[in-house]
């Protein structure tokens, strides 16, 4: 078969051509063109230029994007298409946006907006962290100075508080879901990630 041209995108799973315009194969969900930059120089939901693929995990992949009205990066998260049918999956993700977006806090990953596109792909778009994750940190520098540990921990300790005060506890916290990022020498923490965090009811709350 011969390669597409730039106006068109190729299904890398069965080698379905389509319009540059679309996103996901109608055959088999898969995400077009993504051996070759995938998304990059598309624009989701008519406001989100996608940039480059900056990650990719058990439920997604993330691209980093700019808004098109007010200049702002931020990290657009997509379902795996082939999760999509999957109804807990789906709650999951969308349980993610809900809760992240419901807490305002400095050390907690601001969400900005989620939904479907066109084509079907349900994404998730929120700040951008320039940094690295604890865990790529612990792997590269086995041992850290404790005053850099302890603040660390009050960052999280903060955004974990905020969060239990509305109710959201977590329930996947680990390195990969803090991150980290330099404020002028100092470090900052983001916790990210509240896919499968669970809102207590009222009665439950301390």
């Amino acid at each position: 078969m011969s390669a597409s041209s730039p106006s068109q995108r190729t299904c890398p799973t069965c080698g379905a051509v389509y319009g540059a315009e679309v996103i996901f194969c109608r055959n088999d969900g898969t995400i077009l063109d993504q051996s070759a930059g995938s998304l990059t120089g598309k624009i989701i939901a008519d406001r989100y230029p996608i940039i480059a693929r900056i990650g990719e995990g058990g439920m997604g992949q993330v691209y980093l994007a700019e808004h098109v009205h007010m200049k702002r990066k931020c990290a657009i998260k997509f379902l795996n298409p082939d999760l999509a049918g999957n109804e807990g999956a789906v709650r999951r993700f969308y349980r993610e946006a809900e809760n992240a977006s419901r807490i305002d806090h400095p050390n907690v990953v601001t969400v900005y907006d989620f939904g479907q596109t066109t084509d079907g792909g349900i994404y998730l778009a929120m700040e951008y962290v320039e940094g690295q994750s604890l865990q790529k940190r612990v792997e590269r520098d086995s041992a850290m100075p404790v005053d850099l540990i302890a603040s660390i921990v009050r960052q999280t300790a903060s955004a974990l508080g905020a969060a239990h005060a509305m109710g959201i506890v977590h329930r996947d916290l680990k390195p990969d879901n803090i991150m980290l990022l330099d404020r002028d020498g100092d470090i900052g923490v983001k916790v990210v990630d509240f896919g499968i965090a669970k809102a207590k009811s009222k009665s439950e709350h301390t």
